[in-house]
């Protein structure tokens, strides 16, 4: 989703079929993505060979012109589009959600 918007934790189970959201603690985000806190992005589902992550992705950000992720890093910004981004998940097989996650 866009940085200046905000997930609504409380509606975003019903959108996408979950019971409840958590976030994951700092070891499980490393032993499951490879990734640190803070660091978390769409392209560390490369590294979920077990197909534990599902991907989420706000509707609002898959109809903009590019979209920017971190890298497994965040000292650095990878632009794409989200088409591109949607092929590079498709690759991975993690076929994403797309929902309308983000408050208005």
């Amino acid at each position: 989703m866009a940085a200046f918007k905000r997930v609504s934790l409380k509606n975003v189970p019903a959108l996408i079929g979950s019971k409840r959201l958590s976030f994951a603690n700092e070891t499980l985000l490393y032993d499951v993505l490879g990734v640190r806190g803070g660091s978390v992005t769409p392209f560390a589902v490369i590294n979920d060979s077990d197909g534990l992550v599902q991907v989420v992705l706000d509707k609002e950000m898959t109809e903009q012109p590019l979209v920017n992720y971190h890298p497994l890093t965040n000292t650095a910004t990878t632009t794409l589009t989200p088409a591109e981004l949607l092929t590079f998940l498709r690759a991975v097989r993690h076929e994403p959600i797309i929902a309308s996650v983000t408050e208005p």
